[in-house]
């Protein structure tokens, strides 16, 4: 009895590990897939440890038990199945779309999660399990039950067997996923349920078996948790990195201010000091060219003093969960008369529906605001076709926009220079329009990089994480 509780305990392992999951990225797809393996996992065990009550239940109590908890290996084949098909819903490799193509698709899956539901129900009759017997192990001085199976048995024995194969097209398309944590996880995620359902194969040995399978499910949760852990402290890392960049841009923010402050005064006296020589003294037509030279001068101080302050402006954002679609939907409403103006035809395509972020909806629409104008602004004249694609898709726990534009590109030693303050191809640019884009990117611990850029056009990727970061 003291080694079914243990057994019993054991089981909690995985559903911990699953939540602990669930909060680090706060409800992702991703998660939710997770959670339920790893409670099938649990399931599993539990499985496994009513075996080790005879002296307190009876034998039929632990024969509906045992059928009841085997749900647990059974369906956790599915959820892997329906993981595979995650990852290569967001992989448009040639490989992966073939795969999801021929084998992983939500059609394939409805059907195997039916097939799944006939396994199961085979385990409640005589077909499956017929029922229980006593096993005295003297080596171990172990006392438990140990399931008679039927001849439908090898039909389970076959389903648990495909699971290795899911597992492998795991490991292949994991190497595909975009983020390297969460890539790194589900390749150690894939390699360590190998080892755990190796061990739970050795169940169907009524001498050592069960204890195996135990085992099994102590050493998966080990190494899970180290690469939880190293995953989470990877992230946080991450994330503390991010927080020290923007203390360094808060405080030379800070003296950026006093610096623009003394400077705006200065300009003020300049211009005021201007008119006033302007009104009370007779000037040649050279003179006045040079103070007008000084006056225009002062403006353009002025202004880049207004603009760089605008930039270091610091407010409190706040975040919610937002509609992407239905915000870039808005955004292009508001450019688009600018752009029939200009002759530029703006395309938004949506890879995914209701696809939704956890974001400062005025900056991230500014954003977008931003970065359309200045696609606009670099589409020449003369071009014949002047358009702008805005590719909208989330991949795992990311959203990520694609925003390509026909314009005339930017040169290969510009391409880092762009997001900086004051730095712009254009003859009439300020060159904060992409340093604003930047650093709104960077608040919301997301980045944005120009993918490719040529004499045709220039591709700019956006990566938002979805969800906020776990406290």
């Amino acid at each position: 009895m003291i080694i079914g509780i243990f057994i019993f305990i054991i089981g909690f392992i995985p559903i911990v590990l699953a939540v602990s999951t669930f909060r680090l990225f706060n409800g992702s797809e991703f998660s939710v897939i997770l959670l339920f393996y790893m409670l099938f996992i649990s399931i599993w065990q539990f499985s496994v440890s009513v075996l080790y009550f005879p002296a307190l239940f009876s034998e039929e109590t632990i024969l509906f038990l045992f059928r009841l908890f085997r749900m647990g290996p059974t369906f956790s084949v599915t959820v892997i199945f329906y993981l595979v098909i995650i990852i290569l819903d967001h992989n448009t490799h040639y490989f992966s779309m073939k795969l999801r193509q021929f084998l992983f698709n939500r059609k394939v899956f409805y059907f195997y999660a039916v097939w799944s539901l006939f396994v199961y129900v085979i385990n409640w009759t005589p077909l499956g399990i017929k029922g229980l017997s006593i096993v005295n192990n003297k080596t171990l001085e172990l006392h438990f039950y140990f399931p008679v199976y039927g001849v439908f048995n090898i039909v389970y024995l076959l389903h648990v067997a495909v699971f290795f194969l899911f597992l492998i097209c795991l490991i292949i398309v994991a190497k595909q996923v975009g983020n390297y944590y969460v890539r790194r996880f589900l390749k150690a995620y894939a390699i360590y349920s190998f080892l755990l359902f190796f061990s739970g194969f050795l169940n169907f040995m009524p001498q050592t078996g069960i204890l195996f399978s135990s085992l099994g499910i102590i050493l998966f949760s080990s190494m899970i948790i180290f690469e939880f852990i190293k995953m989470n402290v990877d992230k946080t890392n991450q994330y503390n990195s991010l927080l020290e960049r923007q203390k360094k841009l808060d405080y030379a923010g800070s003296l950026s201010s006093s610096l623009i402050h003394e400077v705006k005064n200065n300009v003020q006296v300049i211009k005021g000091f201007n008119k006033l020589i302007k009104e009370n003294t007779a000037l040649d037509q050279k003179s006045e060219e040079y103070f007008e030279l000084v006056d225009k001068a002062a403006r353009q101080l002025k202004e880049i003093v207004e603009n760089y302050s605008l930039y270091m402006k610091q407010e409190k954002l706040t975040f919610a969960m937002v509609d992407v679609n239905t915000l870039l939907e808005e955004t292009v409403e508001m450019v688009n008369e600018s752009a029939k103006e200009n002759g530029v035809m703006i395309k938004l395509y949506f890879l995914q529906k209701n696809i939704k972020a956890y974001m400062n909806k005025p900056n991230i629409q500014q954003v977008f605001i931003n970065l359309i104008k200045n696609s606009m602004e670099a589409i020449p004249p003369e071009r014949i076709t002047k358009t702008i694609f805005i590719m909208v898709d989330h991949q795992q726990e990311n959203l990520v926009i694609t925003l390509h534009d026909s314009g005339t590109g930017i040169k290969n030693n510009q391409l880092e220079e762009v997001f900086s303050p004051f730095t712009t191809t254009k003859e009439q640019g300020m060159g904060m329009g992409l340093a604003f884009v930047k650093k709104t990117i960077l608040e919301h611990r997301g980045d944005i990089h120009i993918k490719e850029s040529s004499a045709n056009g220039t591709k700019f990727e956006i990566i938002i994480p979805l969800y906020p970061l776990a406290e």
